[in-house]
């Protein structure tokens, strides 16, 4: 009969009762920490888009930094296009409307799905971030077909 044995491990340090996996906050094991976590939704493109922050108790700092909770499908280019160029971001870049309509690529490319995956704000900063990735299938020559393409648009609010 074989004997059991007891395994002691020594650890460095304390362990942390609540592991991030994207949407839920650390927190170390001692009985003075708070971590709250917090999520919103947006709409966007006329789809929810859903976003977390690890810990809300840094408002005090001034700051909240949230993160896109899981990839949206906005539905088409022209629509995704037409949504970010009709909102307040687009209006102070100053997006062009796009002749959709009269030009060959922009009809093929502007039927293409359009899904947002990186979406994340820091409001101290002023930074904004939204990364899109268009699907489609687009020959380009024969034997050569795009599949994909993906944009990241980083804004950054002028100082006050």
């Amino acid at each position: 009969m074989a004997k059991a044995t007891k395994s002691i491990v020594k650890s460095s340090g304390p362990k942390p009762l609540l592991r991030s996996t994207g949407a839920v906050a650390d927190v170390a094991a001692t009985p003075s920490s708070l971590v709250v976590g917090f999520g919103a939704s947006f709409t966007f493109g006329g789809k929810v888009v859903a976003v977390s922050t690890d810990d809300i108790t840094k408002v005090t700092e001034g700051t909240f930094k949230f993160t896109l909770s899981a990839p949206v499908e906005l539905g088409s280019v022209k629509d995704a296009y037409d949504a970010i160029r009709t909102s307040s971001i687009g209006q102070q870049i100053g997006m062009p409307v796009l002749p959709w309509d009269s030009n060959v690529f922009l009809q093929k490319f502007g039927s293409t799905t359009t899904t947002i995956d990186k979406f994340q704000i820091d409001t101290a900063a002023g930074i904004l971030v939204l990364g899109l990735t268009f699907t489609f299938n687009l020959t380009l020559v024969a034997g050569v077909t795009m599949n994909s393409a993906s944009v990241v648009i980083n804004y950054k609010a002028a100082s006050a």
